[in-house]
């Protein structure tokens, strides 16, 4: 009786551990579950935006700081002597108030008979070409000459700058991993840490970029003088900023 009792003892003792454990693991996985969904839903909610939406609504960011991004665009066009245009280009799709519209012309008008680079010529008539498709009344007049000029700028460029900019259709989106990465390491928003938190940590990180480059200059120049093969031009490179499928895929 005595055993009977002590292996009855066991195999409860033994049932009760089985159910903490499975109740644990159980609570363990819902935990694990929730965290994840909660995840996914926060992390991948970009994610989820289409690289070329037909509305621009899906891709305003809230609490975006124009004002900061604008200066961003102010430094890169001061600073750079390519891809200036992308600090003005990343904002094309956000909501700007008047007084941003007219400090979008602004930097345009100042910086635009500087840029010696088609990519460069595209982007920015690209950009104002939406900022004033997407504004309010008041930001329309505020870029009205701005718009013009760019149409001008754009169809006298030809190929995909004129098709973007003066075609019916207005294109909206990053159409691409490289373009949203851009966007993000370029507009301003305080509080999201997908993005740049402020002005100054865009320079911050930008003077070790131009540091980084001159390093890459060198380095070119000394595997020219090697004899070994050259790194990619900046033509080469620039392809990454244009879909695979070319101008037709823009089109679709």
């Amino acid at each position: 009786m005595r055993r009977h009792a002590e292996i009855s003892r066991q195999h409860w003792a033994s049932r009760y551990r089985i159910g903490v454990i499975r109740r644990r693991t159980s609570n363990s996985l819902f935990a694990g579950l929730v965290s994840l969904i909660a995840f996914w839903q926060i992390s991948g909610c970009e994610r989820r935006v289409p690289y070329h939406p037909d509305d621009s609504a899906v891709l305003k960011v809230e609490h975006v700081d124009i004002d900061q991004t604008l200066e961003i665009a102010a430094y890169r066009f001061d600073n750079l002597r390519k891809y200036q245009s992308l600090g003005l280009w990343i904002m094309r799709d956000q909501t700007i108030t008047s007084a941003q519209a007219e400090r979008v012309a602004e930097l345009y008008f100042l910086h635009v008979d500087e840029l010696r680079d088609e990519f460069d010529v595209w982007h920015s008539t690209w950009a104002i070409r939406n900022l004033y498709d997407g504004g309010a009344p008041s930001v329309k007049a505020a870029l009205e000459d701005a718009v013009l000029d760019a149409r001008r700028r754009a169809r006298r460029q030809g190929g995909i700058a004129d098709r973007m900019v003066n075609s019916e259709k207005v294109f909206y989106g990053d159409y691409h991993g490289l373009a949203r990465a851009a966007r993000r390491k370029m507009l301003v928003v305080p509080g999201n840490r997908r993005y740049v938190q402020s002005a100054s940590d865009y320079r911050d990180n930008a003077d070790y970029e131009r540091r980084a480059a001159r390093v890459d200059a060198q380095d070119e120049r000394r595997r020219l003088r090697r004899g070994e093969a050259p790194a990619p031009s900046d033509e080469q490179l620039q392809r990454h900023f244009v879909p695979e499928g070319g101008i037709e895929e823009l089109e679709d």
